[in-house]
């Protein structure tokens, strides 16, 4: 899927572009697999104990303009990184690491994305965000989507930069 012209993306367009390029991400960067999951799973696994979560934020400029999110719960954001970094239990994961993991993380994800979408436009990136707080179940913005890496759930969203005020979190 590509698109060729400077209008922002259809809401299908994000979610099936943004949805492929976190499974290559996934499956590829971090040997991590992924399935299916919909909002009612990720409200499910909060209510059991993933209400911890790191956002990684990538804010992006270019024929549009917004920004991608990607919400992995605590567990799951250290077992990667443990696994990444080769160590042998997340435990060993710090604190500064975990964070910059998280950021690079969302980074590839919207790099994957763009550059697969809109391969014949450039993008400026900015520098990763990256917070920690309770996650949200709610699936009400106009491009979210649920998917779930190592069985468990974790999401991707985009904001569009057109109306960054109306942007909640």
């Amino acid at each position: 899927m590509s698109y060729q012209s400077s209008s922002q993306p259809t809401r299908a367009e994000c979610q099936s572009g943004l949805h492929a390029a976190i499974v290559e991400v996934a499956e590829t960067s971090l040997f991590a697999f992924t399935d299916e999951c919909d909002a009612d799973g990720f409200a499910d696994a909060l209510q059991q104990g993933a209400a911890e979560c790191f956002r990684g934020a990538v804010r992006f400029d270019g024929a549009f303009g917004g920004e991608v999110e990607l919400m992995l719960p605590d567990a799951l954001a250290r077992e990667l990184c443990a696994s990444f970094g080769g160590l042998n239990s997340p435990d060993e994961v710090g604190e500064r690491d975990l964070a910059d993991f998280v950021g690079e993380v969302a980074n590839m994800v919207c790099g994957a994305w763009l550059t697969r979408a809109c391969h014949d436009q450039s993008f400026t990136l900015a520098p990763p965000q990256v917070t920690r707080g309770a996650a949200e179940p709610t699936a009400a913005d106009a491009c979210r989507f649920f998917l779930a890496i190592n069985d468990t759930p974790a999401s991707v969203r985009l904001f569009w930069a057109s109306n960054p005020a109306s942007r909640e979190r």
